[in-house]
């Protein structure tokens, strides 16, 4: 019964298909009083970038364009500094259906005159499938493809090993470990 259990778990690694992914990253910049760290930053799609106003009394007005959509422009204000709450800080989500790849220009505005601009590079955000590439059945109706069937072929053989082992494990446990076959 043991070794079933491990054959088991053998074939359904083999069968489990593998993505390469990663969790959505959260980026902050701290706006000093003279300087903003960092001044550039490199993010992918999904993460949030914050900004957040460490000076006691200036408020700071965060503007980011986007390029391909005017009505998704986005702009927030922080306050003064407030360690009781979150007003001095602003937090965007970069949307993939928003925000797409690219270079920005993120610009920082103190008490209304332009005070620095940060370079912010979006990257995409691409997860990559490591399992065999196969169609199931009647998902790829009237073409003749002859990779597809030799994929199929191949995600049967371990299925079989698999069924043959067992059978053989179980006959064997049956006739009292003997080696009869």
């Amino acid at each position: 019964m043991r070794n079933m259990a491990v054959i088991a778990l053998v074939v359904t690694l083999f069968l489990t298909p593998i993505a390469d992914a990663h969790g959505a990253n959260s980026f902050q910049f701290i706006m000093r009083n003279e300087s903003i760290q960092p001044d550039d930053a490199q993010v992918s799609q999904n993460d949030s970038i914050g900004f957040n106003n460490v000076v006691m009394d200036l408020n700071r007005t965060i503007k980011l364009v986007n390029p391909n959509n005017s009505t998704l422009n986005w702009s927030c204000t922080a306050s003064e500094y407030n360690s009781s709450g979150t007003d001095d800080e602003c937090w965007l989500w970069l949307d993939p259906l928003n925000w797409s790849s690219g270079e920005y220009d993120v610009l920082i505005y103190s008490n209304g005159t332009l005070w620095k601009t940060v370079n912010l590079t979006i990257t995409s955000d691409i997860h990559n499938e490591t399992t065999p590439v196969f169609v199931l059945p009647g998902g790829d109706i009237g073409t003749n493809n002859e990779e597809s069937d030799i994929n199929d072929n191949m995600l049967i053989l371990p299925l079989l090993l698999f069924i043959g082992a067992s059978y053989l494990t179980l006959k064997r446990s049956r006739k009292g470990g003997k080696d009869t076959v």
